[in-house]
């Protein structure tokens, strides 16, 4: 049994990503600041709801036991970001809103900078839900799947 949990990684993750330059760097080049970041995130009080970008780690749950070989830890990455840029298609039937990609290139550099860090990703699901105004979120549910050692 290890002695590992949701919260342990969830918390190193966001010491980690406090000094992340890569993300760091997306923030400021795609919304001219670096993201906030909240550790056990409660979207109810809507902090930092709307202070975007944001990076929101929650500890979700945890499988372990002494009979089994593979402790399962999951932990929920909350991504919210303000993007309101739309385009026109041509003829003016169709509209393209970017904060959709915007957010999917925001995941990409938050997860492989996780990847590369001491938990490491073993899989994980995500939703994404847009309420209107420009405003996006993502929450991504991510196993870490930590083998159990003797002693």
């Amino acid at each position: 049994m290890d002695a590992i949990d949701s919260q342990t990684i969830a918390t190193a993750w966001y010491e980690a990503l406090l000094s992340a330059v890569p993300v760091n760097d997306f923030c400021e080049a795609a919304f001219d600041r670096k993201p906030n970041l909240f550790l056990d995130f409660d979207p109810r009080d809507m902090e930092g709801s709307q202070d975007t970008p944001f990076i929101g780690f929650i500890p979700i749950s945890d499988r372990d036991g002494q009979e089994i070989e593979v402790g399962a830890h999951v932990v929920m990455v909350v991504l919210g970001i303000q993007d309101a840029a739309k385009e026109r298609d041509e003829g003016g039937r169709g509209v393209r809103y970017r904060g959709g990609q915007t957010l999917k290139e925001f995941e990409v550099e938050v997860r492989g900078y996780l990847e590369g860090l001491e938990y490491p990703l073993s899989d994980w699901q995500a939703e994404k839900s847009n309420p209107g105004k420009g405003y996006f979120e993502r929450h991504i549910f991510i196993t870490v799947n930590i083998p159990n050692t003797l002693g």
